[in-house]
Parts: structure tokens; sequence; C-alpha cells
């Protein structure tokens, strides 16, 4: 092996990470789904999936009822790897912000001029199998 190895060559050094990171992006998107589900049956059409806009973020969901567009931002915890943080506890300021200008762009790309625009948290408790164990929404102020 050489002292200097191009980027992705070389072996992972904590392989634990990447696995753990594996799982929790695989909790993240069955969590989506659920919460897709949900909302359709609560008659929300869902808009978006992950939807991004470049240098700014991400939102997870975006979906429309009436008047209303709700931007989402799930948080899952599976039961079996209790972080010490609630689901409803990891939406930072800052990433609430990122959201919000997020939504902002996708107001503006799609001229939804007329839409009262909430920001909403799907918090997602799973089984340690990955079933819906409870679903709470929860709305997040506008910073």
């Amino acid at each position: 092996m050489s002292a200097i190895e191009p980027p992705g060559t070389g072996q992972h050094r904590h392989p634990e990470r990447s696995r753990t990171g594996l799982q929790a992006y695989q909790t993240g998107l069955a969590a989506e789904e659920l919460v897709c589900y949900d909302l359709r049956q609560h008659g929300f059409t869902v808009l978006e999936h992950r939807w991004s806009v470049a240098h700014t973020g991400e939102i997870d969901l975006i979906a429309a009822r009436q008047n209303r567009l709700l931007l989402i931002e799930v948080k899952a915890r599976r039961l079996y790897r209790y972080t010490g943080t609630l689901a409803k506890e990891a939406l930072s300021a800052g990433q609430a912000r990122r959201i919000w200008q997020c939504g902002l762009s996708y107001i503006q790309s799609r001229q939804l001029w007329d839409y009262i625009v909430e920001l909403w948290l799907a918090s997602c408790q799973l089984s340690f199998d990955g079933r819906l164990l409870a679903l709470t929404y929860y709305p997040c102020p506008l910073a």
C-alpha cells in the first residue's frame, strides 16, 4: 500500500460507520414511504419526494391538500438503536431554515403563490424490524 492512495481505492478505516450509515439511509427511506402512505390516506397529494436545491438542501416530502402546502422533514428512530434523541427532537433550527429556503425555491419554481405553506416534522418510531409503532406530525416554526 502506498502512502497516498487515490480517493476510493483504500479500505474503509471504519467499516462499522458505513454499515451504520447504510442502515440509517434505509431506515429513512422506509419511514418516508410510510409517511407518504399516511399522507395519501388523509387526502394529501404527495407532490415531491426528496426534492433538492443545489448548495441549499433537500426536502424529504412536499405534499398538498386544498390550499395547504406542506414541507415535511421525516425523522425516524428504531427502538433497538436508541440514540438518546427522539425523532421529534432531531430537527435543528439550521435544518429548518435550509428546508424553508428549499421550500421557497420550490414555490417560486412552480409559481404556487396562493398556498399556505407549513413546515412539519414527521416523527416515526419504528420497531427493530422496521414496523411503524408511532407516527406523529409536529409543526415547526419558520425561523
